[in-house]
This record gives C-alpha cells, structure tokens and sequence, in this order.
C-alpha cells in the first residue's frame, strides 16, 4: 500500500499550502469551488513547476465540485486531467453530485458515464469517483459497483459495516482509501468527524491487505487533527506498507 496526505492548494502563495512535503505523497487538493477553479485554471503550469521544483509528490489529483453529468464536465475536467498527467499523478478524484432527482437519475448517469469515457479515452490517468452513500448522490456505492467504475473509498462518509462490505466486495477496482474515522469523544460525548484513523479505519486496510490490495491511502482528516497526519502516515505505513 501506498500512504499519502491530503493537501489543498490555493493560488495566493504555494509555498504556504505545500512547504515542507519534500518527498512526502500527497493529494493535491484543487480549489473545490468552481468559480475559483475557473479563475485560476490559466495558472496551473505555474503550480506544476512549483511541484516540480520541490520535490513534490503527487499521488492524486483532487478536482472541484463540478457536475459530473453537466455539458461543462467536457470542458473543465481536461484541465484536471491534463494537470494530473504532467505532475505524475496516479488518479484524479471526482465528486458526484448531489441532489438528483429520482425519476431523472439514469439519464443523469448515461450522460456522466458517456462524458467520463470521452475524458479518460484522451488522457491516462484514471477517474475514480469518491464514495457518498446518500441516495440523491449522481453515483451511490452500490452504483459505482454497477457499472464498474475505479472507487475511492471514502471511510468518513459510511458506517464501519459498510466499509469493510465494499473493501470485501470491491477491492478489485477501489484504487484508493479516503482515510479517516468518526466517532465520539468519550470525555465531551460530542462526535467527532475526519478523526485520526485508530479502529475502524485500520480493520478497512486489514481487510482489503486480505486480499492482496496493493492501493493508495490517504489520510483525509479535518484541520483540529492535521497534527496527526505525519504520525498517522509513518503508523500506518510500517504496519501495511
């Protein structure tokens, strides 16, 4: 297995996103907002040379939220895809969208199916669509298994049962883990979302070592925790690496 962090990127000032990650993998988090996307689109040669003058490694490419099923998909999601070619990225991560409608979700799905194709058919690197099991989702789990898409799962946004199910059922084409855990803190009683990876998350990876997964992992975690990225990915690195 291959451990990364996750990293988000502005345009203000790279070093002040990106310093010291020398050698270390990342996901580099585009700005997800789509207009600030389109603002900075013109720059991303710029972000390129940085990573490469630093010794940046990118194991993923995170895109923005844009809409998987929308006629601009062909329009942005090159500039992804082209970005994550030239800093050798593995995969780019795409959302699918929220709030489609029942009645209208499988022409939905054959127009985002049909722009994914057409996208990945001119660029190698491959689309893997992250896990959200709500059903208003464009692709829920269960759909990315149906029609045989590459997952990233996503161990913050399901319960431990369902996790270890689709790391049981699906670890053939799940080419990354979003690591992260929820849970409740015992002193306070309040839920804590994007934790440190300790239990469950760890059962994630042993049942996916089971099988003889040789994915990437990265640790997503929210910023009260960040200071347990670096620990986090050493741990989890000697123990399944």
């Amino acid at each position: 297995m291959r451990f990364s962090i996750r990293r988000s990127v502005h345009f203000d000032d790279f070093s002040k996103w990106l310093s010291g990650l020398d050698k270390i993998p990342i996901e580099l988090a585009l700005p997800d907002n789509m207009q600030e996307f389109w603002s900075i689109v013109g720059r991303l040669d710029e972000l390129k040379e940085y990573v490469r003058n630093n010794n940046i490694v990118v194991n993923s490419v995170h895109a923005p939220h844009g809409r998987l099923s929308a006629n601009a998909f062909l329009s942005w999601s090159p500039a992804v895809m082209r970005f994550s070619f030239r800093v050798n990225a593995q995969f780019s991560v795409f959302h699918p969208e929220n709030h489609i409608a029942k009645t209208r979700k499988p022409d939905f799905q054959a127009t985002a199916l049909s722009y994914i194709k057409t996208v990945q058919e001119k660029i190698p690197v491959t689309i893997a669509i992250e896990t959200f099991t709500s059903g208003s989702r464009l692709f829920t789990p269960g759909e990315l298994v149906q029609y045989n898409l590459p997952m990233v799962l996503n161990t913050s946004h399901m319960t431990e049962q369902q996790a270890i199910e689709l790391a049981k059922q699906y670890s053939g084409n799940i080419v990354d883990v979003h690591l992260s855990e929820g849970r409740v803190d015992p002193e306070f009683g309040k839920a804590s979302q994007r934790a440190s990876a300790e239990g469950f998350g760890v059962s994630v990876l042993e049942t996916l070592k089971d099988r003889n997964w040789n994915g990437s992992v990265t640790l997503e975690y929210l910023p009260d925790n960040h200071d347990r990225l670096m620990p986090d990915r050493e741990r989890l690195e000697s123990m399944f690496g």
